[in-house]
């Protein structure tokens, strides 16, 4: 279309004429033309979500994009089925606590508006420290499993990045003979 339209002009055309050329002709052309483009153009979109998907999962990519993240502070990867901190005992019983709490609502789980989120919030502190200490170390060991699934994943980070660096690197590597 830009070809065509500098044939008919002796200047170079600029982006927002082109713009202009291209949408007034897209509201000229009829439904059923633009059906076809539109069929495709939502193809191509799903095509390249897959595409995103399966490439923002692979580990490298993962350490790569969180590294680019941020104001230059240093941030952790987000892997999947791993929590960005590790869960203290309270994190836990929150957690499990506020699921409870919201099934035992009315059946779609949804709080009434007299239980706001403050509310809650309370109330489930509340349970934590009448809880007993039995209970609360049950959930403290349970965070401790947590916290060493959370060093396993730093540990598979610092591989992965160094792995990348030694590729980006394009050094061979050392022989041992």
């Amino acid at each position: 279309m830009r070809v065509e339209l500098n044939k008919d002009q002796s200047t170079k055309l600029s982006f927002s004429a082109l713009v202009a050329a291209v949408s007034s002709k897209w509201r000229e052309t009829a439904a059923a033309d633009r059906s076809q483009f539109e069929a495709q153009a939502k193809v191509d979109f799903q095509r390249y979500s897959d595409e995103m998907k399966a490439y923002r999962l692979r580990p490298e990519i993962q350490g790569h994009l969180a590294a680019e993240s941020g104001s230059g502070a240093k941030r952790r990867c987000k892997f999947v089925g791993v929590t960005k901190r590790p869960l203290s005992g309270y994190n836990i019983f929150f957690r499990e606590e506020h699921a409870r709490i919201k099934r035992a609502k009315d059946g779609d789980g949804a709080l009434p508006e007299s239980e706001g989120p403050a509310l809650m919030t309370a109330t489930i502190a509340k349970r934590w420290s009448e809880l007993g200490a039995e209970a609360k170390e049950e959930l403290n060991k349970r965070a401790a499993e947590s916290q060493r699934a959370s060093e396993t994943a730093d540990s598979l980070r610092e591989s992965v990045r160094f792995s990348a660096e030694l590729a980006s690197a394009n050094t061979p590597p050392l022989s041992l003979s």
